[in-house]
């Protein structure tokens, strides 16, 4: 895969979890239930190994947004990531757990080593970074 072609999976992830993020303001949604809604979006990718692929990115992606968007925060609460879009009173919504109950029976998520081996092997150089800050 080019990294044009790369960096376009990545952007489109990126917008098509910032529309989901931005419907539900000032609610925490679990990485399951984003990846769920990510998947209807993204309904042409049926060869299982792009799908696992797809998850990786997902996460690679998942966890830059509050470095790109200042009003997007992602918590982990026990090895699962939560992400919240909110402009307004962010710090009073952070100060509660009001996390959303997961569903998790369906979706099996790649490890975070398994992530940085994907980062490493495909060579993308914007995720990189992200691995030693």
């Amino acid at each position: 895969m080019t990294q044009i072609m790369t960096d376009d999976i990545f952007n489109k992830i990126e917008k098509e979890l910032m529309k989901i993020l931005t419907r539900t303001p000032g609610v925490f949604r679990s990485q399951y239930d984003l990846y769920s809604e990510l998947l209807e979006e993204f309904d042409d990718i049926k060869d299982p190994i792009e799908k696992d692929n797809f998850k990786i990115r997902f996460l690679l992606v998942l966890r830059k947004l509050p470095s790109i968007f200042d009003d997007i925060v992602v918590k982990n609460n026990n090895g699962v990531l939560n992400a919240i879009y909110s402009i307004e009173s962010l710090d009073k919504t952070l100060e509660t757990d009001s996390y959303e109950k997961i569903d998790s029976t369906n979706i099996s998520m790649p490890s975070e080593i398994a992530v940085i081996r994907f980062i490493v092997d495909e060579k993308i150089e914007k995720y990189i970074t992200s691995l030693f800050s």
